[in-house]
């Protein structure tokens, strides 16, 4: 399996403005559900290293880039153990309806209450989601991880006709994608109530 960025065929339709290098429909408000919850910050590992061999033991591959963004002092483990609610989407969720940058999807995801989702999401996602539809691309957004200078990297997920797979793809902010692929965030947690402040 090679790391790719995987760019489909484009869907067209309604009525849009543009915004950046794509063109967003008006959507009404929208609200996503959680899609799948994840607790992160519990696994008792020091580095992102100490993922390649949980993966191994549950049968997930690994591409080479993977493993290296793994083994990056980017690679950043969360401090404090939460749970985390996570949203899948794809660019025609959030009203695009042609290619778009990931800088635009980002942005225009945040409106909706939506962000970039902690490192350990992909490796612990790719143990959880054992039952990915064949052939499907799922990005996890995160902050991007530095490899070889400025090649910026983030996870995917994927599966071929045996394997589950965590890959490192492109993650320059540029880069255009179709409105096919599905996008991971993370639900922006809610806001603590202000008398729970001093408990």
């Amino acid at each position: 399996m090679t790391d790719t960025n995987c760019v489909g065929a484009l869907s067209s339709g309604r009525q849009s403005e543009d915004v950046g290098a794509g063109t967003v429909a008006h959507v009404p408000t929208a609200y996503f559900p959680a899609w799948k919850t994840l607790f992160v910050g519990g696994q008792r590992l020091l580095f992102g290293y100490g993922f390649l061999g949980i993966l191994r033991r549950e049968r997930c591959n690994m591409s080479g880039i993977a493993r290296r963004m793994l083994c990056s002092s980017d690679f950043q483990l969360s401090q404090i153990p939460s749970t985390v609610e996570l949203v899948a989407l794809s660019t025609s969720d959030l009203g695009f309806t042609n290619d778009v940058t990931l800088r635009d999807i980002i942005d225009h995801a945040q409106v909706f209450g939506l962000m970039h989702c902690p490192h350990e999401t992909a490796p612990l996602l790719r143990m959880e989601y054992k039952y990915q539809l064949r052939g499907e691309l799922l990005v996890v957004v995160t902050e991007a991880i530095e490899l070889y200078g400025d090649d910026l990297r983030i996870f995917a997920l994927t599966r071929d006709y045996i394997d589950r797979w965590l890959l490192g793809i492109d993650g320059n902010p540029n880069n255009t994608w179709s409105t096919r692929v599905r996008f991971v965030f993370m639900r922006r947690p809610a806001p603590i109530p202000s008398f729970l402040w001093s408990v």
